[in-house]
């Protein structure tokens, strides 16, 4: 199965990082992996949806500075 990863930035990384899993995980996103500047988060490709993650960055943009980028990352 193919899943996208997601690697956010986010200021200040703690307690943004802890925020942001608790609402990716709502999200269906599977497995988390924390980073020198944020999370890179996985899903699976056919639940990831877009327009739910910009969402979400908007929603937590009030507290934190946030930004992501995402990939596919294809498994054979």
């Amino acid at each position: 199965m193919d899943y996208i990863q997601v690697t956010f930035k986010i200021e200040p990384a703690d307690p943004g990082n802890e925020v942001l899993v608790a609402e990716l995980s709502l999200l269906n996103f599977e497995s988390f992996e924390e980073t020198e500047q944020g999370l890179k988060a996985f899903i699976p490709i056919n639940m990831f949806d877009e327009n739910n993650l910009q969402q979400l960055e908007k929603r937590l943009s009030d507290m934190f500075t946030i930004s992501s980028s995402f990939e596919t990352i294809k498994f054979t």
